[in-house]
């Protein structure tokens, strides 16, 4: 009895069994939670699932039945069609199920923004990212403006920007601010926590020498 799946990392032969919440919305809402907090993507290396293990064990509580790590999964298709798992097997990579093998996952009984809620909850608090970051929208770094309050999954807290040079959007997150190249968004992408100024515009570019 139970809701069982696996989850394994593209091309890795390891994976965490789930012996409840196995279904794709709790898997997804697993997913989403590790990619908000920077943890090591699980097509990197067969080490790369343990930071995820660790949030899963946290939220289960660690009782010994319920989560476990499989190895040697060398057959992805053939362990989600023929092992006795609720709702099967799913690859993963850049925090997407890019595959699924065996029973229909398709269960939706937990909404997203809940189950983050309970995942988050679940962890000690020096680790909790906060409703404020697990509600924020993310945007493309093109669309920022100065005053805007981000997080960049990964980072310990949230930062604002402060000003925009010839090399991008700038945040006070270290000393320095512009002059420290550990405040430039490298990412594509952030999670908008705050903006002030709802009709603030993107500022010309400060040049940096």
């Amino acid at each position: 009895m139970g809701n069982r799946a696996i989850i394994t990392g593209q091309g890795q032969s390891t994976g965490i069994y789930l012996h409840w919440n196995g279904g794709e919305d709790s898997v997804k809402a697993f997913l989403r939670y590790a990619q908000l907090k920077g943890l090591p993507q699980l097509e990197q290396s067969e080490t790369a699932i343990l930071p995820l293990a660790v949030v899963v064990t946290n939220f289960f509580g660690n009782d010994g039945m319920t989560i476990a790590l499989e190895t040697g999964i060398t057959n992805p298709r053939h362990v989600g069609e023929t092992w006795d798992l609720d709702n099967g097997l799913y690859v993963v990579a850049g925090w997407q199920i890019v595959n699924h093998y065996g029973h229909n996952p398709h269960q939706h009984a937990h909404a997203m923004a809940d189950m983050l809620a309970e995942i988050d909850q679940a962890q000690p608090s020096r680790d909790q990212l906060g409703a404020e970051v697990l509600n924020a929208v993310p945007v493309p770094a093109s669309q920022l403006a100065i005053g805007d309050r981000i997080y960049i999954p990964g980072q310990k807290e949230t930062a604002t920007i402060t000003t925009r040079t010839n090399n991008g959007w700038v945040t006070n997150q270290w000393p320095g601010e512009a002059s420290n190249p550990n405040n430039l968004i490298r990412t594509e992408t952030v999670q908008l926590v705050e903006r002030p100024n709802e009709t603030a515009e993107s500022a010309a570019p400060v040049e940096v020498h």
